[in-house]
């Protein structure tokens, strides 16, 4: 989303853009062989960036990266600063989350609504500052499924309620790969 972004503010218009109707005038139906079902989005933030990043389910694959240099979230950030949902049917992987300097705000990936779909997370890994609440999880009567294959905390999470929240309904959750726990809860 933020790659994406970021080239639609520096796209410049050309003259020589025609419109579909005269670029396809002459052209007989065919099939096209571009569909990627399992398409890969790749986010790093090496800077200051206080927009909330949002990752849909929609049978892509992406990683998020907090470089060393980088910092997601303004200081005081109580609300959701990355929030990753799949809704329906969809199916939403996380190949890798690492944050190796500052998160500030709520990290949530959750279902979105109604779901039957699958939300895996392949790799979370905390090296950083993590100032908020960790929460993964189906909420509601749903039937979709969460899956956890490696939690690693190796640095600091901060939160005044419950710092990391998995909700009781993950149906693979593999805590004999990594799982290193080292929360700080402020009251």
């Amino acid at each position: 989303t933020i790659s994406f972004l970021a080239s639609c503010a520096n796209a410049k218009l050309n003259s020589e853009i025609k419109t579909y109707d005269e670029v396809n005038k002459n052209v007989k139906t065919r099939s096209a062989s571009v569909y990627s079902p399992q398409a890969k989005i790749n986010t790093t933030i090496n800077s200051l960036h206080n927009q909330q990043v949002t990752i849909t389910g929609n049978g892509t694959s992406n990683s998020l990266t907090i470089g060393s240099s980088g910092t997601l979230g303004s200081i005081g950030n109580t609300g959701k600063i990355i929030y990753a949902h799949a809704n329906g049917s969809n199916t939403l992987t996380l190949a890798n989350l690492t944050n190796n300097r500052t998160i500030n705000g709520k990290i949530g990936i959750e279902n979105n609504g109604n779901f039957t779909g699958t939300i895996a997370v392949n790799t979370f890994e905390n090296t950083g500052q993590i100032n908020g609440q960790i929460y993964m999880g189906i909420w509601g009567n749903n039937s979709g499924t969460l899956n956890i294959d490696k939690f690693d905390n190796s640095g600091t999470i901060i939160d005044n309620n419950k710092g990391v929240f998995l909700k009781e309904r993950i149906p693979t959750y593999k805590p004999l790969i990594t799982v290193v726990l080292l929360v700080q809860i402020r009251v």
